[in-house]
């Protein structure tokens, strides 16, 4: 009876730590980045302006860390999506990490060299805190797609397998 009581709250915590990762936590200091990091292109956020930079173009923004384990399971969904509208001059797609937890510029580009086969833009939000696309958007769990329609206003904010069939399409077509 005691195994009972002990085993259904441990399998709720596990089932709980992998449908999301919550917000910003401690930093992580004992990741150290790949040796060659330096040769992954990751740009970063500084002087971007939300309100101007998402206008004219159907624009996929999924919100990422290095350390949550769903955003990466996402990964390979946001390489399909690049891979689908890459040559569609509507199209951006922008793949963000959200700088919580400790991830940093040298912690993202190593992951990023660790997974060659991932060639989407990728950027690192290292903007004031009042500036950044989840504080803007009023996230607080990763990993999380925010879809803007070419006049630069959000019309899907969810999980990532939440995104309609479809939908990208629709968006291209208005």
């Amino acid at each position: 009876m005691l195994k009972k009581w002990l085993i259904l709250p441990l399998l709720a915590l596990l089932v709980l730590a992998t449908v999301n990762c919550g917000g910003a936590a401690p930093a992580d200091k004992a990741a150290k980045p790949a040796a060659n990091a330096a040769a992954v292109k990751v740009t970063p956020l500084k002087g971007f302006d939300q309100a101007a930079g998402l206008k004219g173009k159907v624009t996929f923004v999924e919100l990422w860390g290095v350390w949550c384990p769903p955003c990466i399971r996402s990964m390979p969904h946001v390489q399909e999506t690049w891979e689908k509208y890459k040559s569609n001059k509507d199209f951006n797609l922008m793949v963000v990490n959200t700088a919580w937890r400790g991830d940093n510029l040298d912690k993202v580009k190593g992951w990023l060299a660790a997974n060659p086969k991932y060639t989407f833009p990728v950027y690192f939000d290292d903007r004031p805190e009042a500036q950044q696309f989840a504080v803007a958007n009023q996230v607080n769990s990763i990993p999380r797609s925010l879809i803007y329609d070419k006049k630069g206003k959000l019309r899907f904010n969810d999980h990532p397998s939440s995104i309609p069939a479809g939908f990208i399409d629709g968006l291209l077509k208005e």
